[in-house]
């Protein structure tokens, strides 16, 4: 899951303890169901930066990383989420990237 903007904070440990609507299920419960599932978090370093956030607060399975990730270009090491080559079809480029 790619965190920008304010969503960057749902990967700190605690924050979406204080995030509710009503009838949906506690945030915090489904961040911590995500992770016992594989989920990785990848935050956006732009937006986790301007937010002066401490790196040694993210969780094990959230790391920073940017748009080459997400949409798979650049290095051999950056891998596309699943999700990606199904919502942009064959050939076409990703918006992030």
């Amino acid at each position: 899951m790619f965190l920008t903007k304010e969503a960057v904070r749902i990967a700190l440990p605690g924050y979406g303890e204080a995030i509710a609507c009503e009838g949906c299920p506690p945030l915090s419960r489904l961040v911590e169901q995500y992770r016992d599932g594989g989920g990785e978090l990848l935050v956006c370093p732009i937006c986790f930066n301007a937010r002066k956030l401490s790196e040694d607060d993210l969780p094990e399975n959230a790391r920073l990383a940017g748009a080459t990730p997400v949409c798979g270009t650049g290095s051999a090491r950056a891998r596309p989420l699943p999700l990606f080559p199904r919502v942009l079809g064959a050939g076409r480029v990703c918006p992030l990237a």
